[in-house]
């Protein structure tokens, strides 16, 4: 909700829901819209100044691991499918020993090494997933024209409602020194401009 400040007509936001629920984590005090804009184009415009560095990554990205596609998808089923087997070993190895036909030791040492497997195949697991989003992100026809965009607006002088609906979902007002912005784009397109 806009409202404005005084006589000289300053708009600034309020937080609907602290109206309702005063526990509520929205902040209660009064955001200047002229400052959040600020921080809002501030933002963009680090944004904006990576666009081509970006496209060049993402084209880096999808000549890299483009034809390692379906290796990366069979390896990781092979992965998942081998951590189902030690998934299944281990219930296995829990009902030999709860029946007495395996001692002690040898079921906390067969546990040790089903958990150590497990552990390095999900590990791996994780490290395959995310390169198959990496280059699901590059091949997006979606990053393509967020790109555009990107390139298109970074000619800009200043904040433009057309920026905000294109690239932020809400920005979150926790305290009057800090504003979370919630932007439209994956988590992958983020780490695509956090190593840049």
């Amino acid at each position: 909700m806009i409202q404005y400040f005084g006589k000289v007509k300053r708009p600034y936001f309020t937080c609907e829901v602290t109206k309702h629920d005063a526990n509520s984590k929205c902040f209660h005090g009064k955001v200047f819209e002229d400052e959040l804009n600020e921080v809002v184009w501030q933002s963009l415009q680090s944004m904006f100044a990576l666009s081509d560095d970006l496209s060049g990554k993402l084209n880096q990205q999808k000549k890299l691991l483009g034809n390692e596609t379906e290796s990366i998808k069979s390896d990781l089923e092979k992965l998942q499918k081998e951590l189902k087997q030690i998934d299944s070993d281990k219930y296995s190895n829990m009902d030999k020993y709860m029946s007495g036909d395996l001692p002690k030791e040898k079921f906390l040492s067969k546990k040790q090494k089903l958990d150590e497997a497990s552990l390095a195949l999900t590990a791996e697991i994780a490290e395959l997933g995310n390169k198959l989003e990496v280059i699901r992100t590059s091949e997006d026809p979606e990053t393509e024209k967020l790109v555009g965009e990107m390139k298109k607006y970074s000619k800009e002088s200043q904040l433009t409602s057309g920026m905000v609906q294109t690239f932020i979902e809400s920005v979150e007002i926790t305290d009057d020194q800090h504003a979370q912005i919630i932007w439209k784009f994956s988590d992958i397109f983020k780490w695509f401009m956090k190593e840049q």
